[in-house]
């Protein structure tokens, strides 16, 4: 008997409604993707294609502190701009559009390990284990004003 390899193809939703609930159920249900057509660009939507594509996830930046109401709120410790280098604050907004190291490397004119580098850094003073956290963590500070 022959396996058939079933290829699973990644939903991604493009939606001129953002409505915070349904977003939640939505990833949790499996879409990999999000993309809000108010004010995406096109090469923002080929780019999030790409992302996903490639097994990555996308979040739009406006959803990502999304929280069940029902769950408490956490609290967290916010750091403030000026603790992170220039090239630190530049590759930290390159992270939130889900770029990776290569392509933000490519875009610096750095070295893909220097990239590395910055992301362990920006990682360590956000108090994150991985970039998504980091985006993240970059959103609520975004929020407050302070990056």
């Amino acid at each position: 008997m022959e396996s058939v390899l079933i290829k699973i193809v990644p939903v991604i939703i493009l939606s001129d409604i953002d409505c915070p609930d349904s977003l939640i159920e939505l990833f949790e249900s499996g879409v990999r993707g999000f993309i809000p057509t108010d004010g995406t660009t096109l090469e923002q939507i080929t780019e999030i294609i790409g992302l996903v594509r490639a097994g990555g996830v996308f979040v739009p930046l406006s959803s990502l502190s999304l929280q069940r109401r029902k769950e408490p709120t956490k609290k967290t410790n916010l750091v403030s701009s000026s603790q992170f280098t220039p090239k630190e604050l530049v590759i930290l907004d390159r992270l939130k559009f889900g770029k990776a190291n290569k392509i933000i490397a490519h875009e610096l004119g750095v070295s893909e390990s220097t990239v590395k580098m910055h992301v362990g850094r920006i990682m360590k003073k956000l108090k994150v284990t991985n970039r998504t956290q980091a985006v993240s963590r970059a959103l609520t500070l975004s929020a407050a004003d302070v990056v």
